[in-house]
């Protein structure tokens, strides 16, 4: 039998973790043991957990993507073999979800129940954290500068929904950013000087649903399953 934690984070989106973990309760036919159950109380609690979760086959976050990607780096820091991530959508935006085509909590309970799973492609990001280098892994994208300062706050979302949210942070961004000079490396390539932006992605959707300009040329369009993406860069 499947071995299953939850990892369900109650401050998102007005409370979705909360009724997304009771409507799993109410459709969920297994039996759900409380020490298997733990719910974040910070900011960064999600990777904590996940990390130290020791004999699961299974993690299942609970929440949008912020607590999704800290589950995610939390069972990279595993040793292998490494449980599943299982993801039940309860965000703003779901993007994580939404590009593994997880589009309902019963589309999610769905594949949680079959056992369905898939491999992805992710973003490996070595960064300073108070002094100390720490890892971090993205399924969406990955970005240094102007888009990595995001000014998007929950109450942004909330009253703006996703769209409305980070079209306000970019005009607030605009208005008090200055623009670095980074270095980025990629395959044989190379660049350096200044710029407002340097975006990996792993995938065509992010923020809300929104898609990435394909006008722009891209050096290998971001798929979530291709193990196309590699490259190194730096900004001050």
């Amino acid at each position: 039998m499947r071995k299953t934690l939850y990892v369900i984070n109650p401050a998102g989106r007005g409370g979705a973790g909360i009724k997304a973990w009771e409507e799993v309760q109410s459709k969920w036919s297994d039996q759900i043991d409380s020490q298997d159950v733990h719910v974040t109380e910070r900011q960064g609690h999600a990777q904590e957990i996940a990390a130290s979760a020791q004999g699961y086959d299974i993690l299942t976050a609970i929440g949008g993507d912020g607590t999704v990607g800290e589950v995610m780096t939390g069972i990279m820091s595993q040793s292998e073999p490494r449980p599943k991530l299982a993801i039940i959508p309860a965000g703003t935006g779901n993007d994580i979800a939404r590009n593994l085509g997880i589009l309902s909590l019963q589309s999610a309970l769905d594949a949680l129940h079959s056992d369905h799973a898939r491999e992805v492609d992710l973003i490996r990001i070595e960064c300073q954290v108070e002094g100390r280098t720490a890892h971090r892994y993205a399924f969406l994208v990955a970005s240094v500068g102007f888009s990595a300062n995001t000014m998007i706050r929950p109450w942004m979302k909330r009253i703006l929904g996703p769209t409305g949210a980070y079209y306000l942070a970019t005009i607030l961004q605009i208005m008090t950013y200055r623009t670095p000079r980074i270095t980025a490396h990629w395959e044989e390539h190379e660049y350096s000087g200044v710029a407002w932006m340097v975006i990996v992605a792993n995938v065509e959707r992010t923020s809300g649903g929104s898609m990435f300009d394909h006008s722009i040329p891209i050096e290998a369009e971001g798929s979530s399953d291709d193990a196309a993406q590699s490259g190194v860069g730096s900004a001050r």
